[in-house]
């Protein structure tokens, strides 16, 4: 490659870096200002699907994975320091059975507590609370409350056994991530409403 081509490629990448950041910046105000709350720290991966957003709450230091569907028709609440694989479907609404007509019957909303991982394409159905410290298996459907420190799966997902959490080494963690300086902050990428 001559030096000319290096010089162009060079000054390319700069601003499609410098443009990247920019537009994602405006993304995440455009999103924040949709959402019903969103901390600090927030990145989510491509195709991540919002549908209701000023039902949704966005706690801070969270992940959320591609494709992940968040229906917030009857309301979410996902709290600090929560992870959430790719292709994770959050459903907060349901219709009757014996209807012919595909109208929510019902609406409940889904509450996510700290310091949850949810596994690739597991299934959180509506009035669900999932525990603090819990974690919830890869293609796990949890159809009902899941207790603080267990471990989840399974079509119903059920507790399949508990975690034991060192309080003083989680919170030393948790502040270990607020404290990085290398924090990339929030990043959102191709996320549509």
């Amino acid at each position: 490659m001559s030096i000319d081509r290096w010089i162009v490629a060079r000054i390319v990448r700069l601003l499609i870096r410098r443009y990247s950041l920019a537009y994602h910046q405006l993304e995440y105000s455009y999103l924040a200002g949709k959402l019903a709350g969103c901390g600090k720290h927030v990145f989510l991966q491509p195709n991540v699907s919002f549908r209701y957003p000023q039902n949704i709450r966005l706690g801070s230091h969270i992940a959320i994975g591609e494709n992940t569907i968040l229906r917030g028709q009857g309301g979410i609440t996902i709290e600090d320091f929560a992870l959430i694989a790719d292709n994770v479907t959050i459903v907060t609404s349901t219709h009757e059975i014996d209807t012919l007509h595909m109208v929510d019957s019902s609406r409940q909303s889904v509450t996510i507590k700290a310091n949850v991982w949810i596994g690739a394409g597991a299934i959180i159905l509506p009035g669900v609370t999932i525990g603090e410290n819990t974690v919830i298996a890869a293609g796990a459907v949890v159809t009902k409350d899941v207790p603080e420190n267990s471990v989840a799966a399974g079509i119903p997902a059920k507790v399949m056994r508990s975690v034991e959490i060192d309080p003083e080494k989680l919170e030393a963690l948790k502040q270990s991530v607020r404290d990085d300086p290398k924090n990339p902050g929030i990043r959102l990428y191709s996320v549509p409403m």
